[in-house]
């Protein structure tokens, strides 16, 4: 917490956290990947460890270590637990359920980049505040009851109070679904419902 809101150089050790679950990225040892059975398998970890550090590298050599890392640049994250390799993504391959999928895992294979975006600033990562990528459900006040969706159906219904019933829970999309920032008042925004993504 103590490097909280300053900038990010290339050589920095950092940890990646995915807001949604809160888990950190990190490396399971004990499973190899499906497609590249040498690699080892990028997993999310339900809190911080020695496994989740990565060092943030420039993915081109015109940038060194000690520049700091903009909006755009191409990295690659290294781990600090296993030098030497990197975060890298394989070649997709088909499922029935979801489609392509490619593989994330930890390879001696340094030819992935990854492109920086920004989802939203650090300024505006506060609970009090709805951001675009946000999880939320929605209320009637009228009706007590939440708006949710029977999957078996691809219908819409009220449903009352019961929980955290997955049903109800819906993300705020952008036009852009990859833009994050402050979820502000007159633009327009879809709900895309957390378990069926539709």
């Amino acid at each position: 917490k103590h490097m909280a809101g300053r900038s990010v150089t290339y050589g920095d050790r950092i940890q990646l956290k995915q807001p949604k679950s809160q888990g950190f990225l990190g490396i399971d040892i004990g499973q190899a990947p499906r497609e590249e059975p040498t690699a080892k398998r990028i997993v999310l970890h339900a809190s911080r460890g020695r496994p989740v550090a990565f060092r943030i590298m420039p993915r081109f050599k015109y940038l060194v270590e000690g520049h700091t890392v903009c909006h755009q640049d191409r990295i690659s994250l290294v781990s600090t637990e296993f030098p030497g390799e990197y975060v890298h993504a394989h070649m997709g391959f088909e499922t029935r359920s979801i489609g392509v999928v490619h593989e994330v895992h930890l390879s001696t294979n340094s030819s992935t980049a990854w492109v920086v975006e920004n989802f939203f600033t650090y300024g505006q990562q506060s609970r009090d505040k709805v951001k675009a990528g946000d999880v939320v459900r929605l209320y009637h006040p009228y009706h007590g009851a939440y708006i949710g969706v029977n999957p078996g159906y691809a219908t819409v219904l009220l449903e009352p109070d019961c929980g955290a019933l997955s049903s109800t829970m819906w993300v705020i999309q952008d036009e852009n679904p990859l833009s994050g920032g402050l979820v502000r008042v007159k633009n327009s925004y879809s709900f895309m419902h957390l378990v069926t993504r539709k």
